[in-house]
Parts: C-alpha cells; sequence; structure tokens
C-alpha cells in the first residue's frame, strides 16, 4: 500500500470516529422507540412482546454462550 493510499485511509478512519452521532441510531427511551415503531408501522404493541423476547434471549446467550459462539467472542 503506497503511502498516499495509507494517509486517506487513517484520514477517512478518523472522520468517521469523529462524526457526530446525528441522524444515526443512538441510545433512546423506551417511549421514544415505541413513538418511532408506531409511526413506521401502526402496530408498535405487536412488536413488544416478540422485541423483549429475542433482547432476553440474547442476553441470556451472552452470558452463557455456546461453544461456536465462544470461537466468535
Amino acid at each position: 500500500m503506497s503511502r498516499l493510499s495509507a494517509a486517506l485511509l487513517v484520514t477517512g478512519a478518523m472522520l468517521l470516529a469523529t462524526t457526530p452521532f446525528t441522524g444515526r441510531a443512538a441510545a433512546q427511551s423506551d417511549s421514544e422507540v415505541y413513538n418511532r415503531i408506531e409511526e413506521l408501522h401502526g402496530d408498535a404493541a405487536g412488536f413488544d412482546r416478540p422485541l423483549r423476547q429475542l433482547v432476553r434471549r440474547c442476553a441470556l446467550a451472552m452470558q452463557r454462550p455456546s461453544p461456536a459462539l465462544r470461537n466468535i467472542l
């Protein structure tokens, strides 16, 4: 890799790292997420239970990762 290519790559990475989160996914309150789902789909209540189950299962999987996940993590 030439020095110019490396310099451009590093500069681009630095710009991406310092870009504010405006317009991107960021931490939001439960009510903000609920309202956004309602706005987009019109049925936020229908998403609530499956989403909570998914989050619970992911949390449990992270506590007790399977042998296959241990190799990745």
